[in-house]
């Protein structure tokens, strides 16, 4: 999985692209995404939905299997949450909730000040963890849906689904305990770009109930977290605002990418997952 920061549409559309395809991304997550890279970027993926705008809100998460995305409501922006069957599990497989996230800077003044905003966002954010996950994690059982939709000029795609059929939480608990599930919800992958180093408390907030997959990785390999954000394109990376959170999936490897023409890095991760059945080939990894 990569998640990165496109800069509100200036890293370079094809260079990107052209290093989603070069990792061979299964999933991708997108924010401040523009018109260029969202068109650079939807023949790489099957299914799930990009969103440019040119006000820092635009948002994109795509996938290599069937995806389709809600919209989580923030009082800046918008996250986006999907559900994704693991491929190769049959009819019984679990699901993974796939969360992206842009959450306000603390110097931001519009359209509220900043601290404001990442108060409220926090709020926002800890309602759906706590209630809106089995309500919100979305059926993979249709067909791929990708999907661009920015309002007044986004482009037409073929076969756009105006709705996401949603998953109610029963049926959502049912398959995840036929796959061998035992953790409590399901499994979770929450990236984005923060806006928060680990001296932070929207930092510390998230530690406090998920895995940080760059400090699990870095105290196997004994290596420090690199940073993920300087002050201009190109510049000398200077805080680690990025962040990659896991529950109930194990960080396998993290990597931190340079993007052609955006202020952030990319995060890429390598992650598993294990359960006890639910795949005919006996291999319990993803």
């Amino acid at each position: 999985m990569l998640s990165a920061n496109l800069l509100n549409g200036g890293a370079d559309p094809d260079a990107f692209a052209d290093l989603v395809a070069s990792l061979d991304v299964d999933v991708l997550a997108v924010q401040e995404v523009g018109h260029a890279q969202a068109e650079a970027l939807l023949d790489l993926f099957e299914s799930g939905e990009i969103i440019p705008a040119p006000d820092f809100t635009g948002m994109g998460l795509l996938a290599r299997h069937d995806l389709e995305v809600e919209r989580i409501p923030l009082s800046w922006g918008f996250g986006q949450i999907g559900g994704l069957r693991l491929a190769g599990w049959g009819d019984d497989a679990p699901v993974v909730e796939l969360t992206n996230l842009h959450i306000a800077a603390p110097h931001m003044w519009s359209p509220r000040p900043g601290p404001w905003l990442r108060y409220r966002q926090a709020a926002e954010l800890d309602s759906h963890l706590r209630h809106g996950a089995q309500k919100r994690c979305v059926s993979t059982n249709s067909s791929s849906a990708t999907k661009v939709r920015s309002g007044e000029g986004a482009p037409e795609r073929p076969g756009i689904d105006s709705e996401p059929r949603k998953w109610d939480s029963e049926r959502l608990e049912a398959t995840n305990e036929r796959a061998g599930r035992e953790r409590k919800g399901p499994a979770r992958i929450v990236v984005g770009d923060f806006n928060a180093t680990p001296y932070w408390p929207w930092y510390r907030r998230m530690v406090s109930q998920f895995t940080d997959v760059a400090v699990a990785v870095a105290d196997k390999t004994g290596e420090s977290p690199r940073s993920t954000w300087g002050p201009w394109p190109g510049s000398r990376r200077l805080l680690r605002i990025d962040h990659g959170f896991v529950h109930g999936i194990e960080p396998e490897a993290f990597e931190v990418v340079d993007i052609v023409g955006s202020d952030h890095s990319a995060i890429v991760m390598d992650l598993s997952f294990g359960v006890s059945g639910g795949r005919s080939d006996g291999d319990a990894d993803s």
